[in-house]
């Protein structure tokens, strides 16, 4: 009998960067946020030592594990939950096991797929090896696509979600949105805001909620910038707009960063007590 499914698009779905890209601009010796290399593919990865790029893995996820932010929490919470109703969990994503591996043993995935990066005499060679993909994985592993589940938040991942009898659209990426429109698809934010309570931030967009939500975590707007990749003007242009969506109006008894915070953090709170009872 076939099995159900559940495949989660890694880069900009499950995790909040692009995983090969970050891994390659990153550097073990001075391990901080660095810019990503611009178009940055696995023709990028020609002549790297396989071995060392799987340790420099190895440490570019234990630093992000360290620092934190690496994961959207609602869809880790998600992955989770069909680990634990019994179902295969399947990670999908255009990179490479040297930073996808540390990623599927942290999250207890049953397998992943990706294109298999070719090695000679110890390093990459830049090519890749093909694979079945999605339908491939299916047949070979007994799983029914029409009763499984994908979670994808980028235009790319738009083939993994019509593969899936039950897609999810995570993010604000416009393609999948008009996608999720047109046939009637569940579309959530990476924040997973439940407009039942504290409805004002059901008005927030996105990135105006992973604004706040670091906001609440004591950032300021210097390291808003810094975590986000973001420029100091249009972080303070996300500062005024969530201000504005929040009803925030300027007041001189009355700390806006402070009020936002409490804002955010009592949601969190009326969410984690919904859950527990």
């Amino acid at each position: 009998m076939a099995r159900t499914a559940a495949f989660f698009a890694v880069d900009h779905t499950l995790i909040t960067t692009a995983s090969l890209p970050d891994l390659l601009a990153f550097d073990p010796v001075r391990p901080t946020p660095a810019p990503r290399r611009a178009g940055a593919g696995h023709r990028a990865l020609a002549g790297l030592d396989a071995a060392g790029l799987a340790d420099r893995g190895a440490a570019w996820f234990a630093y992000w594990h360290r620092r934190g932010g690496l994961f959207h929490e609602p869809v880790l919470t998600a992955l989770r939950r069909h680990g634990r109703a019994g179902e295969p969990v399947v990670l999908v994503a255009d990179s490479v096991p040297a930073c996808l591996a540390p990623i599927a043993a942290f999250v207890g995935a049953d397998a992943v797929v990706c294109a298999e990066p070719v090695v000679r005499d110890g390093r990459y060679t830049g090519e890749t090896v093909p694979v079945g993909g999605l339908r491939g994985f299916a047949d070979e592993h007994g799983v029914d696509l029409a009763a499984s589940y994908a979670y994808g938040g980028r235009a790319r991942d738009l083939s993994l979600l019509r593969k899936v009898g039950s897609p999810v659209v995570v993010g604000d990426d416009e393609v999948l949105a008009a996608a999720a429109a047109a046939h009637g698809w569940p579309r959530w934010s990476h924040m997973a805001v439940d407009t039942r309570g504290r409805g004002c931030l059901s008005k927030l967009t996105h990135r105006e909620l992973q604004v706040l939500d670091l906001l609440a975590r004591g950032c300021s707007n210097l390291a808003i910038c810094g975590r986000l990749r973001l420029s100091p003007k249009t972080v303070e242009a996300h500062v005024r707009n969530l201000f504005t969506k929040l009803e925030l109006p300027p007041r001189p008894d009355e700390h806006r960063r402070v009020l936002a915070a409490v804002t955010y953090l009592g949601h969190r709170a009326d969410r984690l007590t919904r859950s527990r009872s």
